[in-house]
C-alpha cells in the first residue's frame, strides 16, 4: 500500500452567526494520498496544547468541511489528519481563529420627555463581523436601588439608533443601552430621564 500522506494547505475561516453563542469554522485543504478512507478533525481552545474531537467524520474525497456549534468567546485552532483503518497520517494544523470582539459602548445618552424618545451616539468600535452593529437593547428602571419595592425593569431589542419610549413614565425614569453585532457589548451607564 502507498504510504499515507497528510492533508496539506489547511485553511480555517471563521463564520460569525447572529445566533447567540454559536458560530462555525469552514475548513479547506488539499487531499491526502495513499488509500485515504477519511479525515479526522480536532479542535483546541488552548492554543494547541490540548485537543478534542470536533466536527464529526469527514469522507475520503472531501477537501472542505464546516465545524459548527463553536463558542463565540473562544479562539480555536483546528488540526486534521488522514486515516486508513488504524493507519493515521501526521497532523496538519491551522492558524488560530480568533474569539469574537464585542462592539463598544454607546455614549451621549439623552431622552426627550415630550416624545419619550431615547437617543445615543453609536460606538465607533463595531466589533467583529462585516455588517456592523445590527441592533441595540434598551433597559429602563424606575429606580437604581435594586432592593426598592415596586421596581420594574423592561427590555426592548430593535434595530436603529434611537428608541421611542412610549409609556416609559409607567416603567422607569432611568435607561441604559448596549449594542449587538455578533455578540453583545457592555451596557452604558444609567441615564436619568426626568
Amino acid at each position: 500500500m502507498t504510504a499515507l500522506s497528510a492533508p496539506s494547505g489547511l485553511a480555517a475561516a471563521r463564520t460569525y452567526s447572529a445566533t447567540a453563542n454559536i458560530d462555525s469554522v469552514a475548513l479547506s485543504w488539499t487531499a491526502a494520498t495513499g488509500g485515504v478512507t477519511g479525515c479526522e478533525p480536532h479542535c483546541s481552545t488552548a492554543g494547541g496544547t490540548s485537543w478534542s474531537g470536533c466536527g464529526g467524520a469527514i469522507g475520503a474525497s472531501a477537501t472542505s468541511h464546516t465545524i459548527t456549534g463553536l463558542d463565540k468567546d473562544n479562539a480555536y485552532v483546528v488540526r486534521l489528519r488522514a486515516v486508513h483503518g488504524s493507519d493515521n497520517s501526521a497532523w496538519v494544523q491551522s492558524s488560530s481563529s480568533p474569539a469574537l470582539a464585542a462592539p463598544g459602548t454607546p455614549t451621549g445618552l439623552s431622552a426627550n420627555t415630550s416624545t419619550w424618545t431615547a437617543s445615543w451616539t453609536a460606538p465607533s468600535n463595531t466589533g467583529t463581523g462585516t455588517g456592523g452593529i445590527s441592533r441595540y437593547e434598551v433597559q429602563c428602571r424606575r429606580t437604581l436601588a435594586t432592593s426598592s419595592a415596586g421596581e420594574t425593569t423592561t427590555t426592548s431589542k430593535y434595530v436603529g439608533g434611537n428608541r421611542h419610549c412610549k409609556n416609559w413614565s409607567n416603567h422607569g425614569n432611568h435607561f441604559r443601552v448596549r449594542a449587538f453585532n455578533v455578540v453583545w457589548g457592555s451596557w452604558s451607564g444609567w441615564h436619568r430621564i426626568h
